[in-house]
């Protein structure tokens, strides 16, 4: 029996996206199928350096595109947590740390993995912070178990 993929999570924003890219890609791969068929043209398929490079460049797109057709395939839209409305952490919430070791306050948006930019606060769901956090409720203590140590938050506000 073969092993069904792990679902994603998508947001309506991160659909439309990836349908965005999805029809990009197959407007560049017509425009590259006409440079190969230029490239073509030339009929010294030994040395062709443009034939080469129009192979590689459609590679690249087909590639892409199996990659953005899999996680569509693969991805359930779900719609951010409106932050008034929800006393638990959700996705596209906003939630505002202290790290119970150094008191340091901290601050992470909840995102898809698609969104995920950690050096700008915002954390996917998939990661261990994102698991610990989700579903909690305000003044939760959360364990984070990362490679180097054993991290604890508690969850100041829930935004």
């Amino acid at each position: 029996m073969a092993k069904q993929k792990p679902q994603t999570a998508l947001t309506s924003n991160d659909y439309a996206q990836l349908k965005s890219q999805l029809a990009s890609l197959q407007e560049d791969r017509i425009r590259v199928a006409e440079e190969m068929r230029i490239a073509a043209a030339d009929k010294d398929f030994r040395e062709n350096a443009p034939l080469q490079a129009a192979r590689e460049k459609r590679d690249h797109i087909e590639a892409r595109m199996q990659e953005i057709q899999a996680t569509i395939a693969n991805g359930v839209v779900v719609e951010a947590g409106k932050p008034k409305e929800t006393l638990t952490v959700k996705l596209g919430c906003r939630v505002v740390l202290r790290d119970l070791s150094s008191g340091k306050e901290l601050a992470y948006t909840l995102v898809t993995k698609n969104q995920a930019d950690p050096l700008n606060g915002k954390i996917s769901i998939i990661s261990p912070i994102g698991k610990a956090l989700l579903n909690q409720t305000c003044g939760a203590s959360v364990k984070v178990v990362a490679p180097a140590r054993e991290l604890r938050y508690q969850i100041e506000r829930i935004e």
